[in-house]
Formats: structure tokens, C-alpha cells, sequence
């Protein structure tokens, strides 16, 4: 996918990543949704598109196919965690995890 990879983008034979290194695909893949989702909330304007959030899912899919459920599900809450530590406004992050579309774009106005 260029648009996330560049045109560069290609598989190197024999390369076997570590769980540990599929991990922390997951954990960067989970970071850049949550921040585009957050983009989204703040500015109304979602900053990945379409295939690149579907890419994004679909790495996370590939690694839990290798890695298991629970522990991407581990890595994915740790990212959360951080994130939402980063967010100094409880109203806001109440708002980004179970507002409904009126608030969120109360937010962008």
C-alpha cells in the first residue's frame, strides 16, 4: 500500500520477526488509530482515509494470527493507557471512547 508504505514497500525473504517485534507492530499500528481517531474528534477531519485504517486493522489481524488474541489484546490496552494518559481533559476522552456524534462535533465546533 503506498500510500502507508511507500512505493518501496516489499518482502524480504527469510525475514521472520520475533513475536516481540510483531508486538510492537501492534502497538504502532494501535497508536496510529487511536491518534487518527483522535485527530478526528478534535478537527472533524479523519486524516487516514479508508485503506490505510483498514491496513492498519489488517496488520493487527496478521499478528494476532501469529502472536494470539490476548496478548495483542494486551499491547493494544497498554497503548491506550499511554494514550489516553497523554490526554489532560477527562470530558474529551469521555467523549472520544462513548460520545455520541452530537458531542463530537460539539468538540469540533
Amino acid at each position: 500500500m503506498d500510500e502507508v508504505n511507500g512505493k518501496e514497500e516489499r518482502e524480504v525473504a527469510g525475514f521472520k520477526p520475533t513475536p516481540d517485534e510483531l508486538l510492537q507492530l501492534v502497538r504502532y499500528w494501535s497508536k496510529r488509530i487511536l491518534e487518527d481517531g483522535w485527530f478526528t474528534l478534535c478537527y472533524g477531519y479523519r486524516p487516514s482515509e479508508g485503506q490505510s485504517r483498514a491496513y492498519a486493522y489488517s496488520r493487527i489481524d496478521q499478528a494476532t494470527a501469529v502472536v494470539g488474541k490476548e496478548a495483542v489484546d494486551k499491547a493494544i490496552e497498554e497503548v491506550r493507557n499511554e494514550f489516553k494518559a497523554e490526554i489532560k481533559d477527562a470530558r474529551l476522552w469521555d467523549i472520544f471512547e462513548s460520545g455520541d456524534s452530537k458531542q463530537w462535533e460539539a468538540v469540533q465546533d
